[in-house]
């Protein structure tokens, strides 16, 4: 298992590039208050979906 800071690094890592390459994909976004509320929302489910997941495995990793 992982030690809690590596699963907290690599979740947001992987939150994060899972994010940008949906913003990404789509430019047609408006920017406004309720769009950042989404898109913070969107991010919060996937670390912790990935967070989660890293927890329950036998995932070594090595930098």
């Amino acid at each position: 298992m992982l030690p809690e800071d590596q699963v907290e690094e690599l979740a947001a890592k992987y939150a994060q590039e899972i994010v940008v390459a949906k913003m990404t994909s789509n430019s047609n976004f408006p920017i406004d208050a309720e769009t950042g509320k989404q898109i913070a929302d969107f991010y919060s489910e996937i670390f912790k979906g990935i967070s989660e997941t890293l927890k329950n495995s036998s995932f070594t990793y090595q930098n």
